[in-house]
């Protein structure tokens, strides 16, 4: 609609001569500065090092380059009662300092509206109300060269510093003006603006411009206010909530998230000021943590806000996260993070889940986001659904467990709107639930662009007139306490993005150290439990965890730095839990000995080899037994074109290096149909998010990797055949060691020399059992997907996430399922279940993945789905071998395979453990428990008590998640 501006070509002329006269320069400022490749602290400043600097020059040549400026002038005499103003125009995100203290941002960054505002971007700094006339001018910008939202396509230059006089009433009426020319631009699509109401609008604003053009402002602003006074009082009301949508890092690193969130605030506190028709609205508890850290006194100022409403703590969570490759527990911590931040720094909690931009969300999500006390859901990503559009924006959502929270998906689609009449008007066209009555539009400007800014609130301060939409201003939270007792439509389901399943594999070594940070904290903490000796800083371990799972740094949407410095805090984190990890095996050792130790909620049964012996451990779940001594095995065979087992035996084309057929030894059955292990290279055409993004069309470049080189054999506990490929034009150098031990499962270590662009590795398995659908291991769950291409959503799904394994198969005639501890992207059609293990996009990171890699899978064939569960947790969480003694008490245990001990650890009352569970396999469950204390409490997913009555067995809905205090 913006371009029915043209369209009006007499208003759009006499808008540009108005902006033109709205601030008259009236003093120049002087300019020193001080560049540098990283951020200075201010009380690091030596204003001797500042060197003089002149308007249009270049301030810094490198990506990510910072400067600190120091503006100084005085009002001229001449000025004397004019409002005064700083204008500064850095082609960069800047921090105004003065008397030692953050005051307001300076940013480039635009939405719409800010093409219509009296200057564009945020460049406007008070400096008097009304001055008295040669007052000194004396002030530091703090500023970074993050080119625009990421895109270095310019030179950051100085390009305005001037002290003006703002004409106030020309500023009032220009805006008047802009206002109902917006709303002139809906027409044909605004159902409110009819004919009459056109002609009156456009017969007005030539009425009250004559005026202007006289200079009476204050007159043709009267005439103006006749329209922008009268209400609109029918139809749906729009609830607009500020917003400044902030990538803790994306294209840029987190550093530079940090002082993002700064100049966002400050600019918040600024324009709260000014309008009182505004209330801003801000999620993520470690973008208020770091602006404690950084700016206190600016913090101190965010929370006498949050306490007057008007900012809104929106999400309880601590970071915006990744929601399809963050573990169960995972989810949980960054509520439990989020929500105690709040409340202890704040005294207050949201009931909204604030999720505006995240990739997709599992079908357990609305059990946990009820289980951590929360009623509400908001997202706009399903909008960038690719082929079939979500059938709901608002809806109660549904968990498998039949858990219900009310979804909204604000209509005009984004996190970003202007507040203008076009906005809101879009967001009318948009709403196919009308009879819902209330929608939310968030307005501002996103990543570093500041929030809300002068454009927005001054079409705020005008929204709602008569001839355009209802709106209301508040919190996100009041207008959804509006859906509350309202008759919405059901949707059970996992709300499945169809866009950016390219997430699911880029950026591989960021997704392993998750899995493995993930992993060791499960161990740590039950071992805290078991020695009843808690980690000191186990709190800043998970925070670490939680800020790498950002909804641009665990999918691997991020620039090069961000992956960099990610896996770095990831290793830190390990190395940390490997320590605390190795403290408390002593303190459970009882002497010399070999112990295996099991951190899996399943028993494991393993034989293992130790310096050319052997050892066999059966181990009960959340256990560790002794090491029994055992023969060598005899039950391993491997020759030219063949390895087995007592239970597998596996053959191999040696002329391609696939597995042409894998036979159940004790049933006869061919388990396979075809190639079983087919490493294929596929063309991953680029894209506009590169590495968000695949082709659905890539499975026509198919490219088998090409094998030069076999060897078989028997290596202590496995036979194994080893392979070497190579790509189509030697880019890519793969060594493949197939392998099987004691189970009914076949191994894969891959080592990859991964040097291609814009290819993507896959290795395809085809099992002889392809059943209509495929169990997938998501969070606390599982879910059955199509593996049918009969519908248009069921084409769309050609790539999908899942955690422990995905299996197809049934009951009747056993499970076929590949298992990954760091591996999410499947596709599960046409009878084949393809894993995807590697891509090489070149956007935001030209580098991404390029290099050496090393990780494993496997292909486990089960009779039973409880089977194929207990193998994905087993090779998740694999057990480790101490060369001691190691007795652990047995903690708990539940008398039911339908139920998953999911977590044991320490309460967060300080006393005794919490024990999370939850049942898998859809049966209602009643069943004993063995545990060293009875059960005290039944808590919240937050630990929060709900009952102590009926704890003599554990009792659990198909589904449900169940939270425990010992």
């Amino acid at each position: 609609m913006i371009e029915k501006l043209f369209s009006h070509p007499v208003h759009s002329a006499r808008l540009l001569k108005m902006k033109e006269k709205i601030y008259e320069e009236v003093a120049p400022l002087q300019v020193d500065y001080f560049p540098s490749s990283e951020p200075i602290k201010k009380s690091e400043l030596n204003l001797s090092d500042f060197k003089p600097f002149k308007k249009g020059e270049v301030w810094t040549k490198e990506k990510f380059g910072c400067c600190w400026f120091r503006f100084r002038g005085a009002v001229p005499e001449s000025a004397k009662g004019k409002k005064i103003v700083a204008v500064i125009k850095l082609l960069g995100e800047g921090e105004i300092y003065n008397d030692g203290e953050p005051k307001q941002g300076l940013s480039p960054i635009l939405s719409t509206i800010d093409a219509g505002a009296s200057r564009m971007g945020k460049q406007i700094y008070p400096v008097s109300l009304c001055a008295k006339g040669n007052e000194t001018v004396d002030f530091l910008v703090d500023c970074g060269h993050n080119g625009y939202c990421g895109a270095f396509f310019y030179k950051p230059r100085l390009m305005t510093c001037a002290l003006a006089a703002v004409n106030q009433d020309l500023y009032d009426y220009y805006y008047d003006y802009l206002c109902l020319v917006l709303a002139l631009c809906t027409e044909g699509k605004n159902a409110y603006l009819t004919e009459d109401r056109v002609s009156e609008i456009d017969k007005t604003l030539t009425q009250s411009y004559s005026f202007a053009k006289g200079g009476n402002y204050r007159e043709a602003r009267r005439i103006l206010s006749k329209i922008l006074s009268e209400k609109q009082e029918t139809g749906v009301n729009y609830t607009l909530i500020g917003h400044g949508h902030l990538d803790l890092a994306w294209r840029w690193p987190i550093r530079e998230g940090r002082r993002k969130a700064i100049r966002t605030f400050s600019n918040v506190l600024a324009y709260l000021d000014r309008y009182d028709k505004f209330v801003f609205g801000a999620s993520q508890a470690q973008m208020f943590a770091w602006v404690k850290e950084d700016e206190p006194a600016l913090y101190e100022k965010i929370k006498q806000a949050v306490k007057a409403g008007r900012i809104e703590v929106q999400g309880a969570m601590w970071t915006e996260n990744d929601c399809n490759l963050a573990g169960g527990e995972s989810l949980i911590r960054q509520f439990l993070y989020g929500e105690r931040f709040f409340r202890e720094e704040m005294g207050v909690s949201s009931d909204v889940t604030w999720l505006p931009d995240v990739f997709g969300f599992p079908c357990t999500y609305p059990q946990i986001v009820k289980g951590v006390g929360k009623k509400y859901f908001a997202t706009i990503k399903l909008y960038r659904n690719e082929y079939n559009e979500f059938p709901y924006q608002t809806f109660n959502w549904i968990g498998p467990d039949g858990s219900s929270v009310i979804a909204h998906f604000p209509p005009e689609r984004s996190y970003c709107a202007s507040a203008s009449p076009i906005s809101i008007v879009k967001a009318d066209v948009n709403n196919k639930q009308k009879e819902v009555g209330n929608a939310l539009v968030i307005y501002g400007v996103s990543d570093g662009g500041g929030g809300p800014g002068e454009g927005h609130l001054e079409m705020l301060a005008r929204s709602g007139f008569a001839g355009t939409p209802k709106t209301t201003v508040a919190s996100s939270e009041s207008f959804f306490h509006t859906l509350d007792g309202v008759k919405l439509p059901d949707y059970q389901g996992e709300l499945y993005l169809e866009k950016h399943q390219g997430t699911y594999t880029a950026q591989a070594k960021n997704k392993y150290y998750n899995r493995l940070a993930e992993r060791k904290l499960h161990t740590l903490e039950w071992l805290e439990c078991a020695t009843n000796y808690r980690v000191e800083n186990r709190d800043e371990l998970w925070k670490t965890v939680l800020t790498q799972q950002f909804h641009d740094i665990l999918p691997g949407s991020s620039i090069g730095r961000v992956h960099k410095e990610s896996v770095e805090a990831y290793v830190k984190v390990c190395t940390v839990i490997d320590k605390e990890i190795a403290k408390r095996v002593d303190m459970l050792s009882a002497g010399e000995g070999l112990s295996y130790v099991n951190p899996a909620p399943f028993p494991a049964s393993k034989t293992l080899e130790l310096r050319g012996k052997f050892y066999k451990a059966n181990c009960p779940a959340y256990s560790a037994v002794e090491l029994v001594p055992v023969d060598a095995p005899d039950y391993l065979r491997a020759g030219v074109d063949f390895i087995e087992n007592d239970l597998l035996r596996v053959e191999f084309n040696v002329k391609n290096g696939q597995i042409s057929k894998v036979i159940d030894k004790k049933s006869g059955k061919v388990l396979s149909r075809g190639a079983f292990h087919r490493l294929v290279v596929h063309r991953d055409k680029k894209t506009r998010y590169d590495a968000w993004d695949i082709s659905k069309d890539y499975l026509l470049s198919a490219v088998p990797l090409r094998k030069v080189n076999v060897k078989t054999g028997i290596e202590g506990l496995k036979a194994f055949a080893r392979f070497e490929y190579t790509g189509e034009s030697d880019d890519i150098m793969v060594i493949s060691e197939v392998y099987v031990g004691e189970e009914k499962t076949i191994y894969f270590a891959t080592q990859v020399n991964w040097t291609p662009s814009h290819k993507m590795l896959r290795a395809e398995f085809r099992p002889a059992n392809f059943t209509d659908e495929a169990n997938c291991d998501i969070q606390f769950g599982s879910i059955n997907r199509s593996t049918r291409n009969d519908t248009e959503v069921e084409k769309a799904q050609y790539e999908v996430c899942a955690h422990k394994y995905c299996a197809v198969g049934d009951e009747e005639n056993g499970f076929t399922a590949v298992l990954s501890d760091c591996k999410f992207g499947y596709r599960v059609k046409d009878g084949v279940i393809s894993l995807n293990l590697l891509r090489s996009p070149d956007f935001p990171d030209p580098d991404c993945d390029r290099g050496e890699h090393l990780f494993t899978y496997a292909v486990t064939f089960s009779d039973s789905l409880s089977e194929v569960v207990k193998s994905g947790y087993l090779y998740d969480l694999t057990g480790f071998v101490v060369e001691k003694k190691v007795v652990v008490p047995k903690l708990f245990s539940v008398n039911d395979e339908n139920v998953v001990v999911e977590t044991i650890k320490p309460a967060e009352n300080g006393s005794g453990a919490a024990i999370r569970v939850y049942e898998r396999f859809g049966k209602k469950v009643e069943t004993d428990y063995s545990s060293f204390a009875p059960l005290r409490y039944e808590t919240d997913l937050l630990e929060r008590p709900i009952t102590s009555d009926g704890l003599d067995k554990i009792r659990l809905k198909p589904h449900e998640i169940k939270t425990y205090l010992i």
